[in-house]
């Protein structure tokens, strides 16, 4: 009995070391379920009704309140989240450039 436990686990640590063989091949690592399901909950949300409410009053505010010191005062606080969170810095925030478009 022994000597067949012994073979099961060998035989199964052989398929366990083939299936991450077969995964790196095919570029899935560790964290690409992660990401994948970061990826899917991200656009659910974005796609969301509430999401899609806020965005758009967002942006109904930005176009009346666009040059107010308050809004210049939350955009440059949202960029500089953003800036942290994502560690794009440099880049110009979706306000900035919906402001950019406005004005011109």
């Amino acid at each position: 009995m022994e000597e067949e436990i012994q073979t099961l686990r060998q035989v199964l640590l052989a398929k366990e070391k083939n299936a991450t063989e077969i995964r790196r091949q095919l570029g899935l690592g560790p964290f690409s379920h992660l990401k994948q399901n970061l990826a899917k909950g991200w656009h659910d949300v974005q796609s969301s009704a509430p999401y899609l409410s806020a965005s758009a009053t967002l942006e109904d505010i930005g176009r009346s309140d666009i040059h107010s010191s308050t809004f210049r005062s939350f955009e440059d606080m949202v960029g500089s989240v953003k800036d942290k969170v994502t560690g794009t810095n440099g880049e110009t925030s979706g306000f900035e450039r919906r402001s950019a478009r406005h004005n011109t």
